[in-house]
């Protein structure tokens, strides 16, 4: 399968970088189906490994996140602690008991790589001004730029 994929990014041309490509942080978010092209899927799982954070915000289906997660990270389980497991660091002092987020996580080694986010919007907490996840999504950013 690697050898497909490698033989596959042998054919992409400059034309094909696509809107992943060189963003530190992507955040996914919609309610909609989301259709991936095979160039998208690669590029995405290339930005993860090379140490992008993507947020997938408010997926609905536990069967449709997995087809997800299998088609751009294969060799990747999801895990699900809490988010004060996760936070290395809380330089907000967010009080994780007013959070209530149902979340899987997937590492890279001991970076986290992925954070999805089930049947809740953090982006439309933040965009109704609550504090507290105007925290944690500030949190999040804060501890990836700092490598934790």
């Amino acid at each position: 399968m690697i050898v497909q994929k490698l033989k596959f990014l042998s054919q992409i041309s400059l034309d094909d970088v696509d809107e992943f490509n060189n963003h530190a942080i992507i955040i996914l978010c919609s309610d909609a189906y989301l259709k991936l092209s095979e160039i998208q899927i690669i590029s995405l799982q290339q930005n993860i490994l090379n140490g992008s954070l993507l947020i997938i915000d408010n997926f609905n289906s536990d069967y449709t996140f997995s087809i997800f997660l299998k088609k751009i990270l294969p060799e990747y389980s999801p895990s699900q602690y809490s988010l004060s497991e996760i936070m290395k660091d809380n330089p907000y002092k967010i009080n994780f008991q007013n959070i209530d987020l149902n979340t899987r996580q997937i590492f890279v080694g001991e970076k986290l790589r992925v954070l999805a986010i089930q049947n809740k919007s953090l982006l439309n907490e933040i965009n109704i001004e609550n504090i507290d996840y105007t925290k944690l999504m500030s949190a999040i950013v804060f501890n990836y730029l700092t490598g934790n």
